[in-house]
């Protein structure tokens, strides 16, 4: 067989799957569909979702934060990553499809794992679908964008955007799940703990 079906799965709002061609039939590519509908893939559609990412960052270059409305094979987002923007928001409902997305980690920057990459309301959905109650969550993975941020104002920003970001999406699930926030007692976390969600967090470093 030319074609190998590389990832499939349901789900209750869409049949996800990835498709991969062996260049003998036709030039070798990875193709995603939903609900059997190409979707997105790294042939003929692929300047089409470059274009998504360049074209509003040439019509707005000094952008900073950056909103993706669907992740599909997350080439557009992975994309935006080439610019020095602080972060991007992806909005992804499906689990499947952030689940394909890594199949095409080699042409969308490894979007799903990348740090400046947020995908929070995925996450928390998958977290209540698992019945999960306790959220332990910290930025380790942001600590190279706040070191970078012009400003420790800016630094402070990016942080609190993204307590705040996990708080509306463990809300938005209606599953009560326990929000830790682990801050290391940073920036007088027991005063600000509260607005962002938290029902409890960390409040010293490492004891020995």
């Amino acid at each position: 067989a030319h074609i190998k079906i590389r990832f499939y799965q349901d789900a209750p709002d869409a049949t996800v799957s990835v498709e991969e061609v062996d260049g003998i039939i036709a030039p070798a590519s990875l193709g995603l569909r939903i609900n059997g509908k190409p979707d997105a893939g790294t042939g003929l559609d692929l300047s089409t979702q470059f274009l998504l990412a360049n074209l509003p960052m040439m019509a707005k270059p000094g952008a900073k934060d950056v909103f993706v409305l669907g992740l599909g094979s997350g080439i557009t987002a992975g994309a935006l990553l080439s610019y020095p923007v602080n972060q991007v928001v992806v909005a992804e409902n499906c689990a499947p499809v952030v689940r394909a997305a890594r199949l095409f980690s080699s042409w969308n920057r490894d979007v799903v794992h990348n740090p400046r990459v947020r995908i929070e309301l995925q996450d928390a959905r998958t977290y209540a679908a698992w019945g999960i109650d306790y959220l332990k969550y910290d930025l380790c993975g942001l600590r190279t964008v706040m070191k970078d941020a012009p400003t420790p104002e800016a630094a402070n920003k990016i942080m609190v955007d993204s307590y705040i970001k996990m708080r509306d999406a463990l809300r938005s699930t209606g599953r009560p799940i326990v929000y830790s926030l682990c801050q290391y007692g940073n920036d007088a976390v027991w005063r600000c703990g509260t607005t962002f969600g938290g029902n409890l967090w960390r409040t010293t470093g490492y004891i020995s």
